[in-house]
């Protein structure tokens, strides 16, 4: 038997101890964590239509092949996490996306149909029907909270929470992505979501769009100057912001086929008359790029204010400047040419107008 007596030596032993102990444990962990990062799935895509004999899975960073047998394509493999995924039958046809679950079995349904136009063949591809998964949910509150029917505080709570449970899952790139193009919420919430997220959360394409709209959501926040624009009128004359002398400037990005603008109501109608004297001033912008269509809406629709148009569309340079995705898009800016609010409804409109204008 050992006796240990020296306190020197007790204390050598105790902590080579300590680091074999401690790097036991790590060595566990990091085989856990090994594990952790694969699962094995099994995707089975029940096919319908004219498919074709192969059928593509593809991600970012893989692509399976799979032959058709008995009207079904299925694909094994493993997957650290739920990826970003699409089904092509081609180079050019490809479905819509989907999410991979990182374990266990999923089926999805898929048809498609073989079409001609002079003699060319082309295939058109259904989106793909999938059984349930963790991503409807929060797709379905995202859809929710774009339709008004709840607050984003709440969407967001709901966020949060899918992002901690379901980690790197990419739905959640999808939807920052779509949130950063939608320009509907705050700069400062953006950023506030963007440091729960985690770079895996992004497949590639979303994560160039989102750093793009992300930037251009910084430059064009509450408090910053807007984009100093020079476009055409009615009578093609050229109109610079600048011109424009206004405690309050209410501008809106439209077109003849987008969802109804507020300024083509009634009452924004009312409220222009009563506030253009308190120094008062609306620009709507249109992105239309036939200018006949766009002149015979703005006459027919009773629009007194200043009306100006992009021509080249989505192209125009004040349109891709300040990442204008979706239509349409409002902007409030004050006498100096900063933005006071953005895409506000009427009630928020006339708030600003008595607090600045009254």
């Amino acid at each position: 038997m050992i006796t240990i007596s020296s306190p020197f030596i007790r204390k050598s032993v105790f902590v080579i101890l300590s680091a074999f102990l401690m790097a036991s444990c790590q060595k566990k962990n990091a085989k856990k964590e090994i594990q952790n990062k694969t699962h094995s799935f099994k995707l089975t895509v029940n096919l319908s239509g004219d498919y074709p004999s192969e059928v593509y899975l593809k991600t970012d960073d893989n692509s399976l092949k799979s032959e058709v047998k008995n009207s079904q394509a299925i694909f094994k493999d493993t997957a650290s996490y739920a990826k970003s995924a699409r089904l092509f039958i081609n180079d050019s046809t490809a479905s819509n996306r989907f999410y991979l679950t990182k374990d266990g079995s999923q089926s999805l349904s898929l048809t498609v149909d073989k079409d001609s136009i002079d003699a060319h063949f082309f295939f058109n591809i259904s989106a793909p029907i999938s059984s349930p998964e963790p991503e409807k949910e929060i797709k379905a509150l995202y859809h929710n909270y774009n339709k008004d029917e709840i607050t984003f505080k709440s969407f967001s709570k709901k966020l949060m929470n899918f992002i901690e449970s379901h980690q790197n899952h990419q739905v959640v790139g999808e939807i920052m992505t779509n949130l950063s193009q939608k320009n509907k919420i705050s700069f400062e919430d953006l950023k506030a979501l963007k440091q729960k997220t985690r770079p895996l959360n992004f497949q590639n394409e979303d994560a160039e769009l989102f750093k793009r709209y992300f930037k251009i959501r910084k430059k064009y926040k509450k408090g910053k100057a807007f984009h100093p624009f020079k476009m055409k009128d009615l009578q093609q004359k050229t109109i610079e912001l600048s011109q424009i002398k206004a405690d309050l400037v209410y501008i809106e990005f439209w077109s003849t086929w987008s969802d109804t603008p507020l300024l083509k109501s009634k009452k924004f109608l009312d409220n222009y008359r009563f506030y253009k004297s308190k120094s008062y001033e609306v620009i709507s912008i249109s992105l239309n790029t036939n200018r006949e269509i766009w002149m015979k809406n703005v006459v027919e629709s009773n629009m007194p204010w200043t009306n100006l148009i992009a021509e080249q569309g989505y192209t125009s340079e004040v349109v891709t400047e300040m990442g204008i995705y979706n239509l349409p898009q409002n902007y409030l800016i004050d006498s100096e040419g900063h933005i006071v609010a953005k895409n506000i409804n009427y009630d928020n409109l006339k708030t600003y107008q008595n607090l600045i204008l009254n």
